[in-house]
């Protein structure tokens, strides 16, 4: 089984329009980010998943233990979607403990998600 620095190395997430705003939704652990365009939400996405990784450290639990997939309906959109190439900020956390490197593969639905 891969450890969950392997895991979160290798995220897969879909980005989509929702109503005034972008969201982007993990796959792997049902975990979401919005901002006000595209182009931001690359960067709170990996905001979101320093913050839970970084709280987690500190009370000493695995990162996104207990926490499911996405919904299947987001799956079928990533699945549709088109690969976003932007690029994924890396965060550190206060207390010296490092995070791995995220790659996520992201991709743009090309519908909006269905509610």
């Amino acid at each position: 089984m891969a450890s969950w620095v392997d895991k979160v190395s290798h995220l897969r997430a879909v980005l989509f329009e929702e109503g005034d705003a972008w969201s982007a939704q993990c796959l792997d652990y049902d975990v979401t980010a919005q901002a006000e365009t595209l182009w931001e939400l690359p960067a709170e996405l990996a905001r979101v998943l320093t913050l839970h990784i970084a709280a987690s450290v500190q009370m000493h639990r695995e990162p996104f233990a207990g926490i499911p997939a996405a919904p299947l309906r987001f799956w079928e959109l990533y699945e549709g979607g088109n690969r976003y190439e932007g690029k994924f900020p890396s965060f550190k956390i206060e207390n010296g403990a490092e995070l791995p490197s995220m790659m996520p593969d992201l991709r743009v639905a090309q519908s909006p998600a269905a509610a």
